[in-house]
């Protein structure tokens, strides 16, 4: 049961991803020198490429860590009885540069690692592991969702082989309370990686036919995303200031649609290697706006 952007196109007419003009946040806001802006269904955040005078630098490496600890989680209701939303990296063989139908196809074939949040309609919290080639059942917090930390790993070895680490971090007891991690097999002919992801959406259950509806967030924070590019046999992080001779493209998805809830990506921050991520909620059913994760 996996919920990824790639089942996220195969639905309807209404998630196809049209092109949007820029404008809503700047280049320098993704530590970034350039990027184009699409709108999407219910997913929001940004895919990274490294370019140079001649093509585009090999991205081996991403990684990010969600903050909750200062995060309000609310439920919106619905036919469903729980809300959900999925927070994922991702790596992919395609650059930002490489669009099909006004889609970046990074979007559609990458191999991507992230947790699923669940807040029942009684209060409860669930947490599962959703990765490229694995999906975990249901775990539910025994502890307040404000003591959960996360922590996002994905590597590519660029040989037909990559690694994924994946943490859930109970910071009142200093205990792992959930994780997932191992080698795969690249599921891609071209064994390199261009492109680095990092993203929200409301998640969509393939196999039961079902487009959850995010929670109402204020708080938390995504932050110390990053990636490595190799330039001229180095290795170099990013987003932020590219070494010279590089610069870093980006492609933003804007969840401008969805059920209940609306997402928004509207401001980052942060230093090279290290960037922060702030993301709009937008509730449909009674104009609620609020701002974190």
């Amino acid at each position: 049961m996996r919920k990824s952007l790639l089942a996220l196109l195969t639905l309807s007419l209404a998630l196809l991803i049209l092109a949007m003009p820029t404008g809503a946040i700047t280049a320098s806001q993704l530590g970034a020198q350039n990027f184009t802006s699409y709108g999407s269904s219910n997913t929001s955040g940004v895919l990274y490429g490294s370019e140079n005078s001649t093509g585009w630098n090999q991205i081996y490496y991403v990684k990010e860590i969600v903050y909750l600890k200062n995060a309000s989680f609310s439920y919106v209701p619905d036919n469903l009885g729980v809300d959900a939303i999925y927070i994922a990296i991702g790596l992919s063989p395609f650059t930002v540069s490489q669009v099909y139908n006004g889609v970046p196809e990074a979007i559609a074939s990458s191999v991507l690692a992230g947790f699923i949040i669940y807040l029942y309609s009684d209060g409860q919290f669930g947490l599962a592991i959703d990765t490229t080639p694995y999906a975990s059942s249901v775990h539910f917090l025994t502890f307040p969702i404000q003591d959960l930390e996360l922590f996002l790993n994905l590597l590519n070895f660029e040989n037909g082989t990559y690694e994924i680490y994946l943490e859930a971090f109970n910071t009142a007891n200093n205990q792992i309370f959930l994780c997932y991690g191992g080698y795969f097999s690249w599921p891609y002919s071209n064994l390199n990686s261009y492109t680095a992801l990092t993203f929200v959406e409301a998640p969509y259950d393939s196999a039961q036919g079902v487009l959850y509806s995010l929670p109402q967030i204020s708080g938390g924070l995504i932050e110390n995303f990053g990636f490595n590019y190799l330039y001229n046999g180095n290795v170099y992080s990013g987003p932020g200031t590219p070494v010279s001779g590089t610069s870093f493209y980006a492609d933003v998805l804007q969840g401008v649609t969805g059920t209940n809830v609306y997402i928004t990506l509207v401001n980052g921050w942060g230093s090279t290697g290290s960037w922060s991520y702030l993301y709009q909620f937008y509730n449909t059913n009674n104009g609620q706006t609020t701002y974190g994760l």
